[in-house]
């Protein structure tokens, strides 16, 4: 059996422009339909990526008509006829963009997420070769191409999920193609979130040039036909990011108010000292300040951490995501003494209370009130496992939310 190495040496940061082929794409629009989450244009992005080995479209007719051929979906875009139509832009009708309600976004994620679960058993029942512990140093090493290429944290999730999901649908994967499908895994995430991508040949320099650009092309196709062009799937970091974007707004519309009865000195080094100590206390994660820096790279630190865990499969996405934004609020309220809840317009209560069961409280209304989601014990089981994982995290009593 062959031995499993991932090389990480010789990263290299450099990547190249990027072609589109407007004639291919106007073609493939016409020919084939992707699903109403994976807008057609991105097809292109996967057709047309050069590489100085080998173009991934070729000139051979009868190669281009396969992969064509290989694309296809349900969903029925009726736009074909528009794309040849030659409107102006007065003739043009503008639909207005309607905002949806957080809880609503939240349902339709919850309900897309059913169509992206990988199967958490698959390493024990469909693989033979691989292991838990060859994913995670997998997904480790993953985690070093996604920052070599300075790719977006939402991109390395996506390509996190490719890889659990070809994992529970592709038997018997071997050893000695681990790390090539990790690697199509981020260049299949990349066409499709990021706007500039590597060629080939400086993806290749991450496994020390172990396989050629024919093999992650191939590889490539391969993934894709076996996932079934299902590549935009929501991910534990979409979640997260969007509850912590959602907590900003709510924190701060309840108790934002405060900050005119802190921040009182006219002498402008005081002002800065109480505007910061405002900002510490004021639980935020998405806000222009250091204290809200601090909290969101420790949460997205974590959220790497526990990424590398297999038994983390066990969770929906969405659940994950609540599991880890109920442990982290609650410990950035703890390491805050709960400044925020001791405060009243006199000054600070200084004396004993249970500011664990005051901080969960106010998530049971967040949960409630802008996301729809209760009770809030049915997060309990995500949150437990969270919570083994960072045994030094201690703020409240554990029976809170049984």
């Amino acid at each position: 059996m062959d031995k499993f190495i991932i090389k990480t040496s010789d990263l290299d940061t450099s990547s190249t422009d990027y072609k589109y082929d407007k004639d291919f794409l106007s073609q493939l629009i016409c020919e084939e339909h992707l699903e109403i989450y994976e807008p057609a244009a991105l097809c292109n992005n996967y057709l047309t990526h050069n590489t100085n080995e080998k173009s991934y479209i070729s000139n051979d007719q009868d190669s281009n008509s396969d992969i064509i051929s290989d694309l296809y979906c349900d969903e029925d875009m009726n736009s074909c006829e528009e794309l040849n139509n030659d409107h102006t832009l007065e003739e043009k009708t503008f639909v207005k963009p309607q905002i949806i309600s957080p809880s609503l976004y939240f349902k339709e994620v919850r309900e897309k997420e059913l169509l992206y679960l990988p199967d958490p058993e698959a390493l024990k029942t469909i693989q033979g070769y691989i292991s838990p512990k060859m994913r995670t140093i997998l997904i480790g090493w993953m985690m070093e191409v996604a920052a070599t290429f300075s790719v977006h944290k939402e991109t390395l999730y996506m390509a996190i999920s490719h890889l659990d999901r070809f994992i529970s649908a592709y038997p018997d994967i071997e050893t000695g193609i681990f790390q090539l499908v990790g690697l199509s895994t981020v260049l299949i995430a990349m066409k499709a979130e990021e706007i500039m991508v590597p060629q080939f040949s400086e993806l290749l320099k991450t496994t020390d040039n172990a396989y050629n650009a024919s093999e992650l092309s191939n590889m490539e196709k391969t993934i894709l036909k076996t996932l079934k062009w299902k590549i935009y799937p929501p991910t534990a970091f979409s979640c997260l990011n969007f509850l912590l974007s959602e907590w900003d707004k709510f924190i701060i519309s309840t108790y934002g108010s405060i900050e005119n009865s802190i921040v009182l000195s006219k002498d402008e080094n005081e002002r800065q000292n109480q505007s910061d100590f405002f900002n510490l206390i004021l639980i935020t994660y998405k806000q222009n300040n250091q204290a809200s820096i601090r909290r969101l790279c420790e949460v997205n630190q974590f959220l790497d951490f526990a990424a590398l865990d297999c038994e983390m499969l066990k969770f929906k996405p969405s659940e994950a995501a609540l599991g880890v934004f109920y442990l982290m609020i609650q410990k950035a309220f703890n390491e805050s003494d709960y400044g925020l809840l001791r405060y009243c317009g006199n000054g600070y209560q200084f004396e004993e209370f249970d500011g664990g069961s005051l901080t969960h409280n106010i998530l049971e209304y967040f949960f409630s009130s802008v996301l729809d989601v209760g009770p809030i014990d049915l997060i309990y089981s995500s949150y437990q496992y969270f919570l083994q994982l960072a045994p030094n995290i201690r703020f409240t009593d554990e029976s809170v939310i049984k």
